[in-house]
């Protein structure tokens, strides 16, 4: 516990107040009285006190302290959340004591679990103040257990007293308040989950789930029996925007492992595509993909345990500015991806079917930015349509233009997921959950534009990231030459307008949401002009790809 200005003094008075908040309310529904409800919400303005002067407190640490460490720091965090939460279980107290006024009859509640409730609920308090004194994860997760054994007590409650309502009877209001009683007693059992997660962030100094600490607690102790959490520090400041909980985890045991390794969590689909994909991957161009080193699954998600590949992403090596750098992870990029493109070539024609990847997505566009329903975008002297005008035109299109051979394609080559390790200037890729037979044609829209995206408009960085853009597109356009593949220029002009849209849902930058918006619609308008000339006479201006 930290010790400044009483505030551990402060907090041992709030847990102890919250206790006696939970024993006055169980007496209070052993014999409801107005004695014992004025007892109860009399005693709620210390709690809200208490609160307000920890709170006070907490911020003045921080002001105190202003290159306070990191794990103090978090301490001081998870008091103020734990604050707030103990705060909140005694207004719940109060809450039942005022539903009490509203029963006519107490023993409407006989037959209900509320001694269950309380007999957890006055066993978990003493124990937060257990698990400030010495950070114990161990008594944390005691905490959030508690959360779901009220779950089932409440279950059970509103069960019995929606029978109780069906069945018929003069005691409708009674019943109702019962509802209200054992509601807020189950939403003691969330405070108390969060309270034992704040202690978790307080511990591993990481804002954890508790079934992501459970998760990752599993995965990493499946694989050294011995290691205990307090073996790993935890980074979980990696973005994603594929829905997955990403962290980098160091053993900082002395036991002899794998220091660093990437914890991914995610549904479970998802987890088992890519540890497929990843095997897959590993085939056809062996340590091309992270190693897997533990997986583990449930109904509703799955963990994967993944080698840490020590390397810079492409996006990484742009930004920095490292021209050099960038151009020798461009040429054993390029080199790796035509030999794995030559090396999983399959003569079975192939539709990346981009328009019908353009509408599943358009919900997500339309609610990010409404106003591109109305748009009509202007790209030179050419106004270019609506898109929703242009799509049922471009998905006949689209179903002509079939590569002539599949490949094995990554699904989103973004330059965020390709790294490049200097030392032996090797290239990985990660995030192949959407890994598939495919055209080609659909990795290379897609690195483009993750080029484009960026929201970077500095002269020189974004020379840059269009050089870059240029030099992949004269690497695509010289394989698809040496395939003989006519319909390349038309396809990646459907997977450029495809990923312009959809990249949309990501930016909240109307103006810049609008600018790729209407690129895509420019490039649809110009396939509907094209048709029915040859495709293979269809020419794409490099100007559509820069910014």
């Amino acid at each position: 516990m930290i010790d400044y200005e009483g505030l551990d003094r402060n907090f041992q008075f709030l847990v102890l107040e919250v206790q006696k908040q939970l024993e006055a309310t169980r007496s209070l529904l052993h014999e409801p009285s107005e004695r014992l409800i004025y007892k109860v919400l009399s005693r709620d303005s210390y709690t809200d006190a208490l609160k307000a002067l920890i709170e006070k407190k907490c911020i003045s640490y921080f002001r105190h302290y202003p290159t306070i460490d990191k794990s103090s720091a978090n301490l001081v965090t998870a008091i103020n959340v734990t604050t707030i939460n103990l705060e909140r279980m005694a207004d719940f107290c109060a809450n039942i004591a005022k539903q009490t006024r509203r029963i006519a009859e107490p023993s409407c509640l006989h037959g209900l679990n509320c001694d269950d409730y309380f007999a957890e609920l006055l066993e978990a308090i003493p124990q937060v103040s257990a698990a400030f004194d010495n950070v114990d994860t161990s008594t944390a997760l005691q905490l959030c257990q508690t959360e779901s054994r009220l779950d089932r007590l409440y279950e059970n409650d509103f069960h019995t007293i929606r029978d109780r309502l069906r069945a018929g009877g003069s005691d409708t209001d009674d019943l109702l308040a019962c509802l209200y009683v054992v509601h807020y007693l189950e939403r003691m059992g969330d405070s108390l989950l969060n309270i034992g997660e704040a202690v978790l962030f307080a511990a591993t100094g990481e804002k954890v789930k508790l079934h992501e600490y459970l998760r990752l607690r599993d995965a990493l102790t499946t694989r050294q029996p011995d290691s205990t959490m307090r073996d790993y520090k935890f980074e979980f400041n990696w973005e994603t925007q594929s829905g997955c909980r990403i962290a980098k985890i160091v053993d900082t045991s002395d036991a002899p492992k794998d220091s660093e390794a990437i914890f991914k969590k995610g549904q479970a689909e998802k987890m088992r595509n890519e540890r497929l994909n990843i095997a897959r991957w590993e085939k056809v161009r062996p340590h091309l993909p992270p190693r897997v080193l533990e997986f583990r699954e449930s109904e509703d998600d799955a963990v994967l345990l993944l080698e840490f590949i020590d390397g810079l992403t492409i996006r990484d090596l742009i930004l920095n500015g490292d021209v050099a750098r960038t151009d020798e992870s461009l040429t054993a990029f390029e080199t790796t991806l035509e030999s794995v493109w030559k090396a999983t070539a399959t003569p079975v024609p192939v539709n990346a079917e981009f328009v019908r990847q353009i509408r599943t997505r358009l919900d997500d566009v339309f609610r990010i930015h409404p106003e591109l329903l109305e748009d009509h975008a202007e790209i030179g002297d050419s106004s270019a349509g609506s898109l929703e005008e242009l799509l049922d035109k471009a998905q006949q299109l689209d179903a002509a233009l079939i590569a002539p051979f599949s490949v094995l394609i990554h699904g989103d080559m973004n330059t965020d997921n390709i790294l490049f390790t200097a030392k032996d200037s090797s290239i990985h890729l990660i995030d192949l959950h959407r890994s598939c037979d495919s055209d080609y044609v659909q990795d290379v829209s897609v690195f483009l534009v993750s080029n484009f995206r960026v929201p970077i408009l500095d002269a020189e960085v974004r020379h840059e990231l269009n050089r870059v853009t240029l030099r992949h597109y004269a690497f695509a356009r010289r394989f698809a030459a040496s395939t003989d593949d006519i319909t390349f220029s038309a396809r990646l002009a459907l997977g450029l307008a495809r990923s312009y849209i959809t990249s949309t849902r990501f930016e909240l930058d109307l103006e810049f949401a609008r600018l790729m918006y209407g690129r895509a619609v420019y490039l649809l308008e110009r396939l509907v002009a094209h048709h029915p000339a040859p495709w293979s006479e269809f020419e794409l201006t490099e100007d559509i790809m820069v910014y």
